[in-house]
């Protein structure tokens, strides 16, 4: 009889460390998150460049076409697809720093993780494999289900400022289709390389073949984990929103008793306190997120070596 991964302890302990390693997760993903955005800001301006001030005089349709004639052209896709190459390397580091603290209890050194060592490079190369796995899948059922529809939808006609009401059913019916052949491969697939990023990161090989093995009579319990930790952050994240919403009525309330001065301070404390919240609320999700994989994947590491867990 399989032995029990824990499915409640590492909830727990993913929760635990997402709450206790705020500044950590700070610390490690700063320097990836501002390479990324100055490379996606640039190339967001290359291909827009200062047409961007044209959006606030179009009309939706207008807009829509304008965004689909400038991103979808060969060279700007191929453009793209290189750069989301460049990017899994970039935040590679911030990965698999994260994920050996977890796995191996190896406390991330220095303050800047845009890394080209061993672990980071398998864990980028890791990062392509696994998302170009999931999006052929995606593109595969995506192609089926236009191919079932008669052809693509018109995206220009749904995004004008009369939609088109068929277009819209056709492209809604698209995209329900594609999830619904999509679903059960890519859970499947989800569910059996849970270890592999995590694994690669933690050892000196990529763990594909063997993330299968790992997961053996194990499908069930980390479906399940990852169904409640999905349902757990999507909680969270509404209690959040809520509370920001309180804070603002808050802000509102004290903006109408008070002065155009008293006015002024509140809106600035509130704007600080409402981003520094958010800031540390997505590190601590960004935390949860990648401390569960890890979590999996020491645990059947241990079990596989018939050791305890930690």
């Amino acid at each position: 009889m399989k032995q029990p991964i824990g499915v409640g302890d590492i909830l727990t302990e993913s929760f635990r460390f997402g709450g206790s390693r705020i500044a950590t997760v700070l610390r490690v993903v700063w320097a990836p998150l501002v390479v990324l955005a100055v490379i996606w800001g640039g190339a967001m301006f290359a291909v827009f460049g200062s047409d961007f001030a044209a959006f606030e005089t179009m009309t939706e349709e207008e807009a829509v076409l304008f965004i689909l004639e400038r991103l979808f052209t060969p060279s700007t896709m191929l453009a793209f697809v290189a750069l989301g190459l460049v990017s899994a390397f970039v935040y590679s580091g911030a990965m698999a720093a994260i994920f050996r603290l977890v796995a191996l209890d190896e406390e991330p050194q220095g303050a800047f993780f845009v890394r080209f060592d061993g672990p980071s490079v398998r864990t980028g190369v890791a990062a392509i494999l696994y998302n170009a796995i999931f999006y052929v899948i995606a593109g595969i059922a995506g192609w089926i289900a236009v191919s079932r529809a008669g052809g693509a939808p018109d995206l220009a006609a749904i995004f004008a400022d009369e939609p088109d009401a068929d277009e819209a059913l056709a492209f809604a019916q698209i995209a329900g289709l594609t999830f619904l052949i999509s679903i059960l491969p890519l859970a499947y697939l989800g569910v059996k390389l849970t270890p592999f990023l995590p694994g690669t990161a933690s050892e000196n090989r990529l763990l594909f073949v063997n993330s299968f093995s790992l997961t053996a009579g194990y499908f069930w319990s980390i479906l399940g984990l990852f169904v409640v930790l999905f349902a757990a952050v999507i909680g969270l994240s509404l209690a959040f929103e809520l509370l920001q919403g309180a804070v603002q009525l808050l802000q509102t309330a004290i903006s109408v008793v008070s002065g155009e001065a008293g006015k002024a301070l509140a809106s600035l404390i509130f704007g600080l306190v409402i981003l520094v919240a958010t800031i540390a609320f997505q590190l601590f999700l960004t935390g949860v997120q990648l401390a569960a994989p890890a979590l999996v994947y020491r645990r059947l590491d241990d079990i596989k070596n018939g050791s305890e867990p930690a």
